[in-house]
Order: structure tokens, then sequence, then C-alpha cells
């Protein structure tokens, strides 16, 4: 999501033809029963058929679907009159074990947005009641209190990237920090990583590769660039762009060198980071829609659980200067992920953040530096400076590995911290949440 000057206009949603089956609270095996049952969907790989989900996306691909185990959610292949049958095949007067069948969108870290009708679009399935109540419950304890404007607060200052440190560093506090994420592992979920880098020699990394017959080695930039400002060295060769320098780093490639990723590949890394006890989930990616998903909401609220924090991009859907304001895009419009706004160097909201839709979950939650921001890239260029709420996303990720170190904080806490602490500015919550997030 790093092309800041796009806006929807007539957006497609894109979608693979694929399902995401999301299963009541300890139901996997029940709702698998009736899938296959009903759709001839039977002997599907699983998380725990590869040690600490380290899922083998070759061998998996003719597979009519994938298990997640840690998320309590399946893709599958189907026909739409099989899924009819899934529908109808519960029991009178019994809960199904299944919460909702949904269809498999793609994501992008980068793509050209159009302008939908938000008025005529709705969920493709209505919640269950259990389901919606108890992620209500949640969102509410987290985001309770905040108004939706800041009169009288009045900000005058401009940042600009130094030969010490980069503006984000600066205006988020975190070159002041004294922590530095040391054992806080930060998964980064985007294009993969140049693992080539200078700037990398010496980290620990653990990587895997969730698209097909690509490898982790990031051939789009992206990755790199997010994962840059994340986690990062203190010292190179230019300014310091990385936060949290010694956070363990868990690159999980979802998108592909050409920057798409449909949702099995995005849970499936979702899924190993939770395996791998993943503190911070960083994902700067999306798809244009305005309507959120209970399976993301579903995987948020599993990570929570386990302490993890999912952070995502809220979207470059707006184009503020034409009086178009978008919505937060999937998935960062679900309640339990921490969806991310972009502001410029003097700390006023990008043109083409997306603003708060009108779907619950649709919130942005937090602000973070996004416009002209240096981090680095795939080689030979080394370094990159571009604008987007892609490059915001990183921020937060980075400094909640800080909140992680300082406070030993996990999951719903971190949540917490990163909100209260916060740096409110005079600019509606619509817009930035709480605002500018802060480094301890």
């Amino acid at each position: 999501m790093n092309n800041g000057s796009n806006y929807l206009n007539n957006v497609t949603e894109e979608y693979t033809g694929r399902y995401i089956v999301t299963f009541q609270e300890h139901a996997v095996n029940d709702g698998m029963k009736l899938l296959n049952k009903s759709a001839d969907v039977q002997n599907l790989p699983t998380t725990s058929d590869f040690a600490n989900g380290n899922w083998n996306m070759e061998e998996v691909q003719s597979a009519k679907g994938l298990i997640y185990e840690n998320l309590g959610i399946a893709v599958i292949e189907a026909e739409e009159q099989q899924i009819m049958q899934i529908q109808s095949a519960a029991n009178p007067g019994q809960r199904s074990p299944i919460l909702a069948i949904e269809p498999e969108m793609v994501m992008h870290a980068t793509q050209e947005l159009n302008q939908p009708d938000i008025n005529n679009m709705n969920m493709p399935l209505s919640y269950i009641k259990g389901c919606r109540d108890e992620i209500d419950s949640l969102y509410s304890r987290l985001v309770s209190g905040q108004s939706t404007a800041l009169a009288g607060l009045e900000v005058q200052e401009m940042y600009n990237d130094t030969p010490h440190a980069t503006w984000g560093l600066q205006a988020t506090k975190a070159v002041n920090s004294r922590y530095s994420g040391r054992g806080i592992r930060v998964a980064v979920l985007d294009t993969g990583l140049d693992l080539t880098h200078p700037d990398f020699k010496g980290r620990q990394i653990v990587s895997k590769s969730f698209i097909p017959n690509e490898a982790v080695q990031d051939g789009n930039g992206h990755g790199t660039h997010c994962t840059g400002t994340a986690c990062g060295n203190k010292s190179n060769t230019g300014s310091r762009y990385g936060i949290a320098y010694e956070s363990e780093i868990y690159i999980g490639k979802v998108l592909s060198n050409s920057d798409g990723g449909p949702d099995r590949s995005i849970l499936a890394g979702m899924d190993w980071a939770i395996a791998n006890q993943c503190h911070i989930i960083s994902m700067s990616l999306g798809g244009v829609a305005c309507t959120t998903t209970i399976a993301y909401e579903r995987a948020g609220l599993k990570a929570l659980r386990q302490g993890c924090l999912i952070v995502a991009a809220a979207g470059n859907s707006a184009d503020r200067a034409g009086s178009h304001f978008s919505c937060v895009n999937r998935p960062a419009n679900s309640r339990t992920i921490m969806a991310v706004a972009a502001l410029n160097n003097q700390l006023e909201i990008a043109n083409f953040s997306a603003r708060s839709g009108s779907v619950d979950g649709g919130e942005v939650d937090i602000a973070a530096p996004g416009v002209e921001i240096f981090s680095s890239w795939k080689m030979d260029r080394r370094y990159n400076t571009i604008p987007g709420t892609s490059m915001a996303t990183p921020h937060v990720s980075g400094i909640a590995a800080l909140f992680a170190e300082a406070y030993n904080a996990r999951g719903y806490e971190l949540w917490q911290m990163l909100i209260t602490h916060a740096r409110k500015l005079p600019i509606p919550t619509v817009d930035i949440g709480a605002g500018i997030v802060q480094a301890p």
C-alpha cells in the first residue's frame, strides 16, 4: 500500500472462488465432519501436519483446502451449491459448528484503488450473536472513552530526517527510548525480506514463504522497507530508521513479488506467527473493502488471547483533497486488529489515509508517520523513501515491541498501552484514532 496518490473509484473486489470457513469455539472437529458430509471435503492438511506451523505451500497446493488450527479457520474449495448445503445442514434447534462462510479475497501491498458505493456494501454473512458479543465487549474495553474531536490543541512543528534519525523516529520519540525490543518476536507478513541486505547482517531472522514457488527473498522491496522500520538495525550507513533494533525478526512472505496474495496465504502466515509465539504481527497489506470479515475478527481475537497483537494498515484509498475519505480497508477494519493511519512530517493526516468507516470495527485506532518514510529496500538500491499507511504500520509495530519489552505487556494489555500513551493531536479521531503513537 505505498502508492499514496491512489483513491477509490468504482472498485471491483478481487476474489479467488475459494471460501473461508470460521468454526465455532472448540468445534473444529465437528465443523470438519459437517464439511465432509456436505461438501466432500476430506483429509485436509492442518497446522499440526507441519512443525511450528511451517506450511509447505507447494505440497498443499493441490489440496481442496487447509485448516489453520491456531485460528479455528479453514479455507476450502467448494461449489456454491455445496456451500448452500453446508449452511442448511445443521440440525434444527442446534447451533451449527460453523460460525461463518465467506468468500476468499486477494490482498495487496500496492494497488490501483477506486471509489466504491459504500452505501451498497453489505456483510456477506450476518454475525452470530455469541461471537459478535464477545468481540464487541473486547473492542469497547480497548477503545472506550475517546472523544470524537480534540478542540483547543495546536501543534506547530515539523520534523525532518537528519543524519541521526528519520523524522518518524523523532516524532514518535522512538529515537529517545532506552528500549530496543530485546527478546520480543516481531512477525512481518509482507513480500518477504532481502536476506542479502547488509543492514540485517547478524540479526536473528526466522523466515517462511507462504506463496507457492516463491522464496522468502523479497523481489518487490515493500516487505524489506516495512521490516526496516519495525526492526531495522540502530546503526547503518544512513539515518537510523529501525525501531526495535534488537527484536527477533520473523518474516512471513504472504504476498508475491508482484505484491498480491490470497487470504489463505495471509492466514497461513498468521497461523505460523502464532505457532512461533510471536508477540506482534505487522501487516502492511489489505483489500479495498469497507465491509469487515468474521474470519479476520476471529483470527485477531485468537491472537490477542495468546498474547499476540496484530497491527495492520488502514489503507491508502482516500483522496482527501478531492473530498474522498474512503474507509478503513480489510483486514484492518476488524475490531480485533489495530488499524493504523498515516501522518506527514507536520503531523497532519496524509491525503491518502483512509478515514474510519461506518461498520463496527472499521475505526482508525492510532496514527503514525507515513509520508516520505526512509527505510531499507531490496538490493542494489538498498534504501528507499516512500509514502503509505504501509509505512505507518511498522512504526506502530516496532513501538509495540518496545512496550512489550519495557512492561512485559502482551495482547490486550499491549493494545491498551499503545492507545493510552498515544499523543493527542487536533485532528478528529475518525482520522487518527487515539493520536500519534509514542515510544516508552
